[in-house]
């Protein structure tokens, strides 16, 4: 939302504004009706929270990966039991 946009509600009788001690103009928003921040939402579905945590654990889980792969010892040779093609 931009200034120009809150200085126009203003003008037009926005209910939720408070006129401060200091002159100020305090525009009191609704963040349940924020789609910029979808943090900000009040209400929130629990299929949906569980997904994001889900989405979050493997997001984790991928950024260990190059960590554990450096950690694995180095596969030079054939593998024990393993034989060869000839």
């Amino acid at each position: 939302m931009t200034e120009a946009t809150i200085r126009k509600r203003i003008q037009q009788g926005s209910p939720n504004k408070e006129l401060g001690s200091d002159g100020r103009v305090y525009v009191y928003l609704d963040l349940t009706q924020d789609v910029s921040h979808p943090e900000s939402r009040v209400h929130r579905d629990p299929l949906v929270e569980g997904l994001v945590e889900e989405l979050k654990d493997r997001g984790a889980f991928l950024e260990e990966v190059p960590d554990r792969v450096k950690a694995r010892p180095a596969a030079g040779g054939a593998q024990q039991g393993a034989e060869r093609a000839q």
